[in-house]
């Protein structure tokens, strides 16, 4: 599972399988669109060839990815599983409810608004990895490093790290 920035503030996630597009703000070649932040207007006419949008609760499964939705106060939780790899997707606005569960490697939080580096400090997940407009992004700190992508193959220098998903 390789997780890298699409645009401005989304994220692509790209499995063995399946490619997800989470909150595209340009076009984008996937199978699947999250919705994440909720404030957020997808454009419907920019999804063509998409195979599912998902927006709100339940539990969805496209080409052997596993994706559960779980409405956490107004936003939604996901959690995506390919049977080898699996991550947690929030906003900032609920990613104190993330609870880790087994075979869960990674915390991939949408910074909607500013968050305190010690909240994301106390994930258990294999790495924490945040990405979001500029403003919202934490500032520099020894625990925290930047990428433009991370594959959860080789996790080894992000292992115990906050991650910052800088645009390519």
């Amino acid at each position: 599972m390789e997780i890298s920035r699409l645009g401005d503030a989304g994220l692509k996630i790209k499995t063995k399988n399946v490619t997800v597009a989470v909150d595209p703000t340009v076009k984008a070649d996937a199978d699947v669109v999250i919705s994440l932040d909720r404030l957020l207007s997808l454009n419907t006419k920019d999804k063509e060839g998409v195979k599912l949008l998902i927006t709100g609760p339940g539990e969805y499964e496209v080409s052997g990815l596993s994706i559960t939705a779980e409405k956490v106060g107004q936003d939604v939780m996901y959690r995506l599983d390919d049977e080898s790899f699996g991550l947690i997707l929030a906003s900032s606005r609920i990613a104190a409810s993330a609870k880790e569960e087994e075979g869960e490697q990674a915390l991939v939080i949408k910074l909607i608004e500013p968050i305190q580096t010690g909240l994301l400090d106390s994930y258990i997940q294999d790495v924490c990895v945040v990405f979001g407009t500029q403003e919202n992004l934490p500032k520099e700190s020894p625990e925290i490093k930047r990428a433009s992508k991370i594959n959860l193959r080789k996790l080894d220098e992000f292992k115990g790290s906050i991650v910052i998903l800088a645009k390519e």
